[in-house]
């Protein structure tokens, strides 16, 4: 996936050290986490169902989290649920705001997912996002 190397390229150096201060990972186990809680954050939200406007605007995180397997990301990555759940939190919003900076415009970032043709319910996001993404 093109966009999930971009996005680790581009965010990487900020959030690697943000899960080991933060939450306490060890080097190791944040260089393991991030690509995989990534993966899974542009998984959910590529997969339809998401306020992406909300999310896009830092709104409430808890639909994002509950489309993503806290549990099966914590056991791939070796730490706890909690710690999961903690680490998907702190790395979403920037990662999202490096989706929308990539995207430019509702149908870029829907096509940069995969979204593109994927019916009415990711147009009606896709004329959603366009407001958001003009401001």
């Amino acid at each position: 996936m093109d966009i999930l190397k971009q996005l680790l390229a581009d965010k990487g150096s900020v959030l690697l050290p943000l899960l080991t201060s933060k939450l306490g990972m060890s080097g190791d186990q944040a260089a393991n986490f991030l690509p995989a809680a990534a993966q899974k954050i542009i998984g959910a939200v590529s997969g339809g169902g998401l306020d992406l406007g909300a999310l896009l605007g830092g709104g409430d995180l808890g639909a994002l989290i509950s489309k993503i397997d806290i549990p099966g990301l914590a056991r791939e990555t070796g730490v706890d649920k909690e710690t999961a759940a903690k680490g998907v939190q702190t790395v979403a919003p920037p990662l999202l705001a490096g989706l929308k900076e990539k995207a430019g415009s509702a149908e870029g970032m829907l096509s940069m997912l995969g979204g593109a043709g994927k019916g009415d319910l990711l147009g009606k996001a896709g004329s959603a996002l366009g407001g958001f993404l003009k401001r």
